[in-house]
């Protein structure tokens, strides 16, 4: 969804800023005058005996320069539609955003605690921070900005060593031959050491296997003297000639010691149990540095869904075999390498590494993302019958996000359930004594841990802010609460003080009952009149960039945002189901039966991948229900014959799909909602909204606006506005569609 959204952004710069034919301006009180297209009722296509209408076929030629002249006008309609805000109003709406746009980018990685400094990674202006403690304001010793070639170059990963003396950053990421390229940079003098490792596995790719984000493509030694990694070539310092596909690929592990030339780097051995068909490969170094473990995770734990055919394996080296505890003298020499050991092998399971207390090592099995076991597994006896269990839990309070071991003495759970997370401690030992630690509103996106002591960082991420970190010492639990670790570029914002949530749940098909947020400012009245935006989802995430909505929309109309997860009972991607309509019909009617609004004062809006065919099919079957509709990267969904894979089931969408069930109302006191549609020029979208105005358009009944921004096929950005810039626009746009089509007052700081 975020990749559609900044993808979807370039539209507002093409159109508002470049070439189109003129329209005139429309008076507010002067009905639409859409533009004619062209339309030829005799083209079918014939699909298992059924005759499907395609009268804009002409529209799947993309790049013609007669889709091209179509998208113009539309885009120019839609910019001259928006012109008649007010002055006033537009500069109240462009401000709110403003106050936002730059905020609304910011995404951090979770500061990591190395000896006694913090570090932490902003990936969209690509800077690396460093805190020399929570109170001391944080200083960048990274940009990509102080590298020759900056332009090209993107920071991909920052792994700092034990001591914080030396951080090892990922410049780069060759799809193509294998994997990143790694530099050394000193803290204290900002320069880079000498040293370079290149065709280090792809790290992206590994993140999207270990959804814990515990492994890591490179981890630092013990003494921080050198790096253990591992690479898709078999020889230390080449970068593979021939095209390396990630996920198919031998993994090789092997030690650089600083100061050498990756070339003399020492070859530990091979990371895949089964070199006919590999998986992708991750390290992780213990806490006491005796063990270094290698995970590798099949390729289909990429969809991160739990399939009886998913697996991991676990292996580890000894790298200090005559000592309790990893020092100094744990490191492989050329003359002396330790041993790969297989521990768990077993394909019918699905295992993570936690951590270990000495030769005992803490394992999750999980075989289902609600239910989970962890065990204790003894090096010196590793057969699962004499596994100790720790936690057997199945839990109702959501999918289990992460575990952890922290410190060899603390477990360390968090559990997701909608839109909030937990996050419980229990101390090894006395796992039965669970601790629930307090959180605000929003989900755990990520956490560190520090291998010297018990400090335990975490990163919310929740619709009313961007992100938040906190830190807090597992040994001090019953004295102090997390403590909030300010990052770079986040404000206090009064305004966000003043929202409440409601967590609720409407009873959908069947009777079952699904969750439904509700967030708006402080002494809203129920009374049915307020402005209210219902996003639908599937999954809802705060990382959704729609999300970024919901604090201007409030603030902008001093409006309520709900957010309602809407199951598709089978696959999103598939045409809608009645008993999924029914779902959204029931959202809606919560909203209007608890006075949250009225359906003239509500809209609905959408980004989510098969739910633009739910919410267009249910304004073809029910229009009265919005008061406006708002689609976001609509793709393939709205002609739903496509999937039909016989006659009957073709027959049968047919008579669903969006595009051909468009239909003025036959009550003439009803109209469509207004429509507002943001999407990359796909073909079925513009026939869409080209049937739309066709069949509504020219009617006196229909006086709610049907708009459209398209994006224009090859067309480059102007790299003199940003993509904040953009996506504010967008956003603007967007409100002021909102203000005018459904006249939603547009507030002032005083009116609040």
């Amino acid at each position: 969804m975020s990749q559609v959204l900044h993808f979807t952004t370039i539209l507002w710069l093409i159109f508002l800023h470049s070439f189109s034919p003129k329209i005139e301006t429309i008076a507010q009180t002067k009905r639409i005058s859409y533009p004619v297209v062209d339309r030829d009722d005799t083209i079918v296509n014939t699909r298992e005996d059924v005759k499907v209408p395609n009268p804009y076929k002409w529209m799947q030629e993309v790049e013609s320069a007669k889709v091209k002249n179509f998208i113009a006008l539309e885009n120019n309609l839609t910019s001259t539609y928006l012109t008649q805000i007010s002055p006033t109003d537009s500069k109240i709406i462009k401000r709110i955003m403003k106050k936002y746009e730059h905020e609304a980018f910011l995404l951090f990685s979770c500061p990591v605690k190395a000896g006694d400094r913090y570090f932490m990674h902003e990936m969209h202006d690509d800077l690396v921070f460093m805190k020399k403690d929570l109170k001391s304001k944080p200083v960048v010793i990274l940009s990509t900005n102080w590298t020759e070639n900056s332009k090209d170059l993107r920071i991909y990963d920052v792994v700092p060593s034990h001591n914080g003396d030396i951080v090892a950053v990922s410049f780069e990421c060759n799809y193509d031959h294998g994997g990143n390229s790694y530099k050394f940079l000193n803290t204290k003098t900002k320069e880079f050491h000498a040293d370079v490792i290149v065709n280090v596995t792809n790290v992206y790719w590994l993140r999207l296997f270990d959804h814990f984000h515990t492994s890591n493509p490179l981890v630092w030694g013990n003494d921080n003297s050198g790096v253990y990694y591992m690479s898709h070539s078999m020889k230390p310092g080449t970068i593979n000639k021939e095209k390396v596909e990630t996920l198919k690929n031998i993994s090789y592990i092997f030690y650089h010691q600083m100061g050498t030339n990756q070339s003399q780097d020492i070859f530990l051995g091979v990371a895949n149990i089964n070199k006919e068909a590999p998986g992708i490969s991750g390290l992780v170094l213990s806490d006491n540095g005796k063990y270094l473990i290698v995970t590798e995770y099949s390729e289909i734990e990429q969809n991160r869904h739990i399939q009886q055919d998913r697996w991991t394996i676990i292996q580890y080296f000894d790298l200090c075999p005559t000592a309790k505890s990893g020092d100094s003298s744990c490191k492989p020499t050329a003359e002396s390498t330790p041993k790969l050991i297989p521990l768990l092998t077993d394909k019918n399971h699905i295992y993570k590494f936690l951590g270990n207390k000495e030769k005992n090592f803490y394992i999750l099995v999980q075989d289902h993302i609600f239910s989970y076991d962890i065990f204790e597994v003894n090096l010196a006896k590793p057969e699962e019958k004499n596994w100790v269990t720790v936690i057997s839990q199945s839990s109702t309070g959501g999918i289990l996000t992460f575990a952890h071991i922290v410190h060899s003495k603390y477990l360390v759970t968090s559990h997701k359930s909608m839109v909030d997370s937990t996050l419980e401690v229990r101390k090894i030992g006395d796992i039965g004594n669970v601790k629930q630690i307090p959180l605000e509103h929003g989900v755990i996106t990520g956490f560190s841990t520090n291998k010297k002591d018990s400090t335990f960082i975490f990163n919310i991420h929740s619709f009313f802010s961007v992100g938040a970190t906190y830190t807090i010492n597992l040994c001090k639990l019953d004295k102090t609460a997390p403590k909030h670790f300010q990052l770079p570029g986040h404000t206090d914002d009064p305004f966000r003080t003043k929202l409440v949530t409601e967590r609720k749940e409407y009873e959908g098909a069947e009777g079952k009952m699904h969750p439904i947020l509700v967030f708006y400012p402080k002494g809203t009245k129920k009374d049915g009149n307020t402005p209210t935006i219902l996003f639908i989802s599937t999954n809802p995430s705060p990382y959704d960039k729609t999300a970024q909505l919901f604090v201007p929309f409030m603030e902008t109309f001093y409006g309520a945002v709900a957010l309602a997860t809407i199951p598709t009972h089978g696959s999103s991607a598939n045409p809608p189901t009645e008993m999924t309509l029914q779902n959204l019909d029931s959202a809606i009617n919560y909203l209007i039966e608890n006075k949250y609004t009225r359906s003239t004062q509500l809209t609905v809006a959408t980004g989510a991948s098969g739910l633009s065919a739910l919410l267009a099919t249910s304004i073809n079957q029910n229009p009265k229900k919005y008061g406006a509709v708002i689609f976001v990267h609509t793709e393939r969904d709205l002609d739903s014959t496509r999937f039909g894979n016989d006659k009957a089931s073709i027959e049968h969408y047919l008579k669903i799909s969006p595009i051909h069930n468009v239909n003025l109302p036959t009550d003439t006191k009803v109209q469509y909602p207004a429509i507002f549609i943001a999407d990359n020029g796909h073909s079925n979208t513009m026939k869409y909204v080209a049937e739309l105005q066709y069949k509504l358009g020219s009617s006196t009944q229909q006086t709610n606006p049907i708009l459209a921004m398209f994006h224009m096929p090859n067309i480059p950005m102007d790299p003199s506005i940003s993509m904040e810039e953009l996506e504010a626009q967008q956003f603007s746009d967007m409100f002021s569609f909102l203000a005018l089509s459904l006249r939603y007052k547009v507030y002032t700081d005083e009116a609040k």
